[in-house]
């Protein structure tokens, strides 16, 4: 179970979000590991028109990740520590207080491909969100954010999660023809109105095109796309390269998740995922 805080541009309030994911922690509990199943996922927001409509402050990018480490300081401070006081440049508190604390910390994620965003995410974040990729390309950015992580903490990153688009089907035609159908779209639909923008205001590494943002942020670059056994073995693929957490696209969710559970879970070996939907 995870939740995504949007905190910027949007308006939420890092207290509530602490009180609020506190509460949720302790009523999820735990894996049979002692890990927490309640993970929060940082967004250092991209969509201006977004903020606009809900009053949020747009502020540059790098900004944007800066008021990001100030979210997650305010978190942790208020998990630890009666009463907490901070002064930062976007967020304050003073005197707060917050109990009953969670009993464990709900890790925090968060997701960035600039110089910037990499450097601030292995600074404030346990875990790291890819975007989709080739295998190469995975294991290169896992290996640069568990550098960066020892330079800053002394140790790796807790994990490496990917979004990924998956199609699973009895043949590969079949997944393939799938696939086409999704993709075909008018590259002029309303539901694009948003491209343009999310690409000006993430740097990102890699271009993003129509296509792969009709079903998710370059979900289909991992091509999880054929029958359950073709699937499963780039899925271990990504297991190898250090991949620990898939965050599974699909459409229409219910269907199509059953049919991933049941044909490829078994074929790889045995990990946590935290499955997000679409559709």
């Amino acid at each position: 179970m995870a939740r995504q805080v949007s905190d910027l541009p949007l308006p939420d309030l890092p207290a509530v979000t602490a009180k609020e994911s506190a509460t949720i922690t302790d009523i999820a509990g735990t894996t049979d590991a002692g890990a927490a199943r309640f993970a929060l996922n940082v967004v250092a927001a991209w969509w201006e028109e977004e903020a606009r409509q809900c009053g949020g402050a747009f502020t540059r990018h790098d900004d944007r990740y800066r008021q990001a480490g100030e979210f997650v300081d305010v978190l942790r401070g208020l998990w630890e520590h009666t009463p907490f006081t901070y002064q930062g440049e976007h967020f304050s508190v003073r005197d707060s207080i917050l109990s009953p604390k969670p009993g464990i910390h709900p890790p925090v994620f968060a997701g960035g491909e600039s110089e910037s965003g990499r450097e601030s995410i292995a600074t404030f974040a346990d875990s790291d969100v890819l975007h989709g990729g080739a295998v190469d390309e995975v294991r290169t950015k896992i290996a640069d954010m568990n550098a960066r992580s020892q330079r800053i903490h002394q140790r790796d990153m807790a994990e490496f999660g990917m979004s990924t688009y998956i199609i699973v089907r009895d043949t590969e035609a079949e997944a393939r023809a799938e696939l086409e159908r999704i993709t075909t779209v008018d590259p002029h639909s309303p539901g694009y109105a948003s491209f343009e923008e999310f690409v000006k205001n993430s740097e990102l590494d890699v271009e993003l095109s129509k296509r792969e943002y009709s079903v998710g942020t370059r979900g289909l670059r991992p091509d999880l796309v054929g029958t359950p056994e073709q699937v499963a073995e780039k899925i271990r693929a990504y297991q190898d390269a250090g991949l620990t957490l898939l965050l599974i696209q699909c459409s229409p969710a219910h269907e199509e998740l059953e049919r991933i559970a049941e044909q490829v879970f078994p074929l790889v070996p045995t990990r946590e995922y935290l499955l997000t939907t679409g559709g």
